[in-house]
């Protein structure tokens, strides 16, 4: 995925399946998410008792958009509720697919987003669809527990003659994969809160206690399960900044020993928000004028976005539509012609673990490491281009108001434009040996690689022509014509040869490749 910037747009998005005994199921439904550019899977978390699976992945909205229908629609493919057994409440097999803003984005962009995906869901797919919390369209469905009533086996039946259980999208029918909630949310914590005894009742009355449909806490959702051969309090709090997880324990225990039992220990289900804890943690420890800035891991994250804010390659092509006059053209030919070697590395090491390559294989781990080198060379080199230029400029506003600052000025204006011609003759060294290589990569390597090959190939003759038109500029005022003339003569040799190199690829490319 590309990497995500503190500027773009994050949207999280965490599917609930249900399936856990099958995990060959869930890395299906992974591999559609996975498959969508800008997507990153976080968490997988899989209860076998609720028979359950939660998936926490983050991106660009559309993206997340595009992953989160594809996954429904995978769910929908491989999982049949009539064969379904677990404790958890559910109507479909993607039950429910929450949106959350995470990163400057807000709740009427999720909602829009829950929006899309639930008309896609019910045109495309067939499936009936509930929209639910902050994008439902009816108080009465804003509630989870309210829209799984009766769960699936209930709901068949219902959908057909209750106009209440109606679907906002899709078909007044449930077929196997059941019916979809989606909707947009804020930050929630899950957990399960393990008793210290295997009495049901037990906490089932505590949750009944804490939950607030039955007069507890606000904000907080609670069922009584059995897991593991323990009785379970199965919690959610849906807003943890206005009803505190430490009062939500305080409460629980309370109830426990009044009951006679006690908490043995909690798990979160998928991820829960820093904030959470650290609430919860200044609470337990009665820390007093407590700060989120007084984390370590706070200023080591903040440490390292400055560090990466000032990688010189990390903003490499912001920098370059910039108006500044560095990077330019002969940075972005060395930037160019790294990648270029990098795919030339690539083709190599795919070669290297297949057997029917093996009569190439001393070849190719030797092309993989010079690709390295070639890579390593290159990407300096972006930099290195870079300050040339700012010598160039820097030498052309010196004074020149006497004879000798305008022979001073001279001087230096001289060994800039020839510094300035000789970093792209490197460049074009190195990047030659790049293409021939690429060429050996398109006629030898992996036979599905070759176009990464030809890739390479038509990446570095660009770049040798921009080094090459680079080379004649900066020598254009150079005074020391002999040395000048070797310096051209050479770049043109360079380019000359990129161009017999390209002619070589395209004829691989129809005669190995087919086209």
């Amino acid at each position: 995925m590309e990497k995500l910037e503190m500027e773009d747009q994050i949207v999280e998005c965490l599917p609930n399946f249900s399936e856990a005994r099958r995990p060959e199921v869930i890395d299906q439904i992974i591999s559609e998410i996975q498959a969508v550019k800008h997507v990153t899977l976080l968490n997988r978390h899989s209860d076998l008792d609720h028979n359950r699976t939660i998936l926490t992945f983050i991106g660009h909205p559309q993206a997340v958009e595009e992953a989160a229908f594809r996954s429904i629609q995978k769910a929908a493919e491989l999982i049949d509720l009539n064969m379904h057994t677990g404790n958890h409440p559910r109507i479909g097999a993607a039950d429910v697919v929450p949106f959350v803003p995470l990163q400057n984005i807000d709740m009427d962009a999720c909602v829009a987003i829950s929006r899309r995906v639930a008309e896609r869901v019910g045109s495309e797919l067939k499936l009936p669809v509930y929209l639910y919390d902050q994008s439902a369209t009816r108080p009465d469905r804003q509630n989870l527990d309210d829209l799984r009533q009766g769960e699936y086996e209930t709901l068949k039946t219902a959908i057909l003659i209750e106009p209440r259980r109606a679907p906002d999208f899709g078909p007044s029918v449930l077929g196997p994969a059941g019916a979809v909630i989606i909707g947009a949310r804020n930050h929630l914590v899950s957990m399960n809160i393990f008793l210290s005894t295997s009495n049901l009742n037990l906490a089932v009355r505590i949750a009944r206690c804490i939950r607030h449909n039955s007069g507890g806490l606000r904000y907080v959702q609670a069922a009584g399960v059995p897991l593991e051969g323990k009785a379970v309090v199965s919690v959610t709090v849906t807003d943890f900044h206005k009803t505190k997880l430490s009062r939500l324990f305080e409460m629980i225990e309370m109830e426990a020993s009044q009951i006679g039992t006690s908490i043995e220990y909690t798990r979160i289900v998928g991820l829960i928000p820093r904030q959470a804890l650290l609430e919860t943690a200044a609470w337990k420890l009665k820390l007093d004028q407590f700060k989120p800035d007084q984390i370590l891991e706070t200023h080591m994250e903040q440490a390292c976005q400055e560090l990466l804010d000032h990688d010189p390659q990390a903003n490499f092509l912001d920098q370059l539509a910039s108006t500044t006059p560095t990077p330019a053209g002969g940075s972005a030919a060395a930037y160019t012609a790294a990648q270029a070697a990098a795919l030339v590395g690539m083709v190599a090491r795919i070669t290297l673990v297949k057997k029917k390559y093996a009569d190439v294989h001393d070849l190719m781990n030797d092309t993989a490491e010079k690709a390295r080198n070639w890579q390593t060379r290159l990407s300096e080199y972006v930099q290195v281009d870079a300050r040339a230029y700012e010598e160039n400029i820097h030498a052309a506003r010196l004074p020149q108001q006497t004879p000798a600052e305008k022979e001073y000025r001279q001087q230096q204006m001289t060994q800039a434009f020839f510094k300035a011609a000789e970093i792209p003759l490197e460049c074009a060294r190195i990047t030659i040996q790049v293409m021939e290589s690429s060429v050996s990569m398109a006629e030898i390597g992996n036979i599905n690689t070759i176009g990464d090959a030809a890739a390479a190939a038509a990446m570095a003759q660009a770049a040798i022509i921009v080094f090459s038109n680079n080379i004649r500029l900066n020598l254009k005022a150079y005074h020391q014509q002999a040395r000048a003339e070797q310096m051209i003569a050479l770049a043109d040799e360079f380019r000359a040869k990129a161009e017999q190199y390209s002619v070589q690829v395209q004829d691989i490319l129809r005669t190995r490749g087919g086209i």
